[in-house]
């Protein structure tokens, strides 16, 4: 649903929609600084609503490297063309130890041939800073040709405007968080107001738990139990 919509019920549920009167107590864009809080905080709990695919050139050598604008890395589809629009082949994710082998896979090569010999396999993402990713066996150093993967990544947006599609998902969950923030700017020396704004983010508090349960529940389905893990809270709220 449009961020403008949102504003617009939200108001309408505040009575603050009289015809030619609208958005008096509570201004349009004090509604929309809500409405952004509510999808910051609900963001990095559920990050599958907020990635994109980016292509990345990859340097050479077994360094760690980033995807520009992207907070996290959530996958590497695979090795891609240069515009992302074909993958040439899948690689698979192991996990990001110490004590890993950067292993080679292919036959030995010489100066002369290292990029006919080379094929990528696999890829880790940094346990401690998941921006950062390496594709192994390493792109060779002095290689001619230039390779590039298809990563997944999770980014908080910068902006939202009046424009901007809220996940249908997310919308009751941000409606009750406008409300209770609302109410509590109105709250002074009111307990009536008060207790109203506790009760929307309880209400807030409690669909977007029973949001996590269900998407725990929906991956247990599709990859197996061992695929679910705690959401990690990097909100810092």
């Amino acid at each position: 649903m449009k961020a403008e919509e949102i504003v617009r019920q939200v108001s309408h549920d505040l009575n603050d929609q009289e015809y030619g009167h609208e958005f008096i107590l509570w201004p349009q864009a004090m509604l929309m600084s809500f409405l952004y809080d509510a999808v910051i905080y609900l963001a990095p709990r559920f990050k599958k609503y907020f990635t994109t695919r980016q292509v990345v050139e990859l340097k050479e050598g077994d360094n760690w490297q980033t995807a520009c604008q992207c907070e996290s890395i959530e996958n590497v589809l695979g090795e891609s063309n240069a515009d992302g629009t074909e993958i040439l082949h899948r690689l698979r994710r192991v996990r990001d130890d110490a004590d890993i082998d950067i292993r080679w896979f292919g036959v030995a090569y010489c100066e002369s041939k290292r990029d006919d010999d080379y094929e990528m396999r696999e890829y880790v993402i940094n346990e401690t800073d998941d921006s950062m990713f390496r594709v192994i066996p390493p792109v060779p150093r002095g290689s001619k040709k230039k390779y590039y993967v298809l990563v997944e990544c999770y980014k908080l947006p910068e902006h939202i405007d009046a424009d901007y599609n809220v996940p249908d998902r997310f919308v009751p969950m941000v409606k009750q968080w406008m409300l209770g923030r609302a109410y509590a700017v109105d709250s002074e020396n009111n307990t009536v107001v008060t207790e109203q704004a506790k009760q929307h983010m309880s209400m807030f508090m409690s669909l977007m738990d029973k949001e996590v349960q269900y998407n725990m529940l929906e991956r247990e389905m599709k990859y197996g139990k061992d695929s679910v893990r705690e959401v990690p809270d990097r909100s810092g709220q």
